[in-house]
């Protein structure tokens, strides 16, 4: 189990920041994960563009921290929303010197008239983190009032601790 949180922050020109904290397993001496990060939004032409950086930060770890870049493109189409995006990390001591891509697309649909909405992310990674690693996820969601209550199954073509199928309960509020 993993407690996990996160707060953003928006401004109209499109500017956004965040962090997001999560206890996890030992990594190099690290139980907390703490991801800060700073992009770029925008819509033009019916199609939303997003750019930024994660600076991945392991209080306590040895050799953990490394940043990653990323960018995609969206598009609303009314009840269904999609995307398609690469995130890129760069080689360094932290990664085993190697460097890391994940490309991935999302999908997400409204169901009308109702507070529900079901989602899909199909996601393929190569480098530090996977040697030709697919995941999926596929999930449905609940909004009431400014709260927003998740269930999602995911799974990947790998085996192994970090690999594990599993079930992921989530909780939002927007204000």
């Amino acid at each position: 189990f993993a407690v996990q949180g996160n707060v953003d922050w928006y401004h109209a020109s499109g500017l956004y920041s965040g962090v997001f904290a999560s206890n996890i397993d030992d990594r190099n001496g690290a139980d907390v994960e703490t991801n800060f990060y700073a992009g770029y939004s925008t819509e033009h032409n019916g199609l939303t563009y997003d750019v930024g950086a994660t600076v991945y930060y392991f209080p306590g770890g040895t050799n953990t921290d490394y940043i990653e870049t990323y960018g995609s493109v969206g598009i609303d189409l009314g009840l269904l929303t999609s995307s398609v995006g690469v995130a890129y990390g760069f080689s360094s001591q932290n990664l085993g010197n190697q460097d890391n891509i994940y490309i991935y697309t999302d999908a997400r649909g409204t169901i009308p008239d109702t507070p529900f909405s079901i989602n899909a992310r199909l996601g393929f990674e190569d480098g530090a983190f996977g040697s030709k690693k697919w995941d999926w996820k596929i999930g449905a969601s609940v909004t009431y009032e400014q709260f927003e209550f998740g269930v999602s199954y995911i799974d990947t073509n790998k085996v192994g601790k970090r690999s594990d199928a599993g079930v992921i309960f989530s909780l939002g509020a927007y204000f």
